[in-house]
């Protein structure tokens, strides 16, 4: 299956495009951390009805990993989200 809907290369383009829209994001395909302050970041995506969760010693990294087969729909959804979060 992952072969076969090409998943990994999916993964890659998807992340290039959450990279693109979001300045400062590291990682590789879906993979992502966006540095900022997680905690509150956390809070404010729940409300916004987006799970998230805080990574880093400190929680000074926003994880963000949406599912392989998520949608470019519901990414850009979430990108958005991300955007008014960390804002």
């Amino acid at each position: 299956m992952i072969e076969e809907e090409r998943l990994p290369e999916r993964a890659a383009a998807l992340g290039e495009r959450v990279r693109a829209a979001l300045p400062g994001v590291r990682g590789r395909g879906l993979g992502l951390g966006l540095p900022c302050d997680a905690v509150r970041a956390c809070d404010r995506l729940l409300e916004l009805g987006v799970i998230a969760v805080p990574a880093g010693m400190d929680a000074e990294v926003l994880e963000l990993s949406p599912p392989l087969t998520i949608s470019e729909e519901d990414l850009d959804r979430g990108i958005a989200a991300v955007l008014e979060a960390v804002s």
